[in-house]
């Protein structure tokens, strides 16, 4: 395995654990009236969603350069765009 495989492999888990990360924020919001709490929970959410921009923009530069059309690069960035579609589906979850 080479160096740049290793990084997309870790790439690819931070996708995984910040995807369920949204789903937990998604579903403390709902369960909460505490406005701190939401306060807190929007934050966090914006702050994953950038993190998740930034791994997507790393995957397309990546993507690019692999010649492969089946590699970790075309997994990584296809984990990213179901990433972006469950959050828009759930997109006016903080106007509520």
């Amino acid at each position: 395995m080479y160096l740049s495989e290793s990084i997309v492999g870790n790439l690819l888990l931070e996708v995984e654990i910040l995807t369920s990360r949204l789903k937990n924020i998604k579903r403390t919001y709902k369960n909460t009236s505490h406005n701190g709490l939401r306060e807190r929970l929007i934050h966090e959410n914006n702050i994953i969603i950038k993190r998740l921009k930034t791994i997507f923009s790393i995957a397309l530069l990546r993507e690019k350069k692999v010649k492969e059309k089946i590699s970790f690069s075309s997994l990584l960035l296809e984990q990213c765009k179901r990433s972006f579609a469950e959050k828009n589906m759930e997109k006016n979850l903080f106007y509520l």
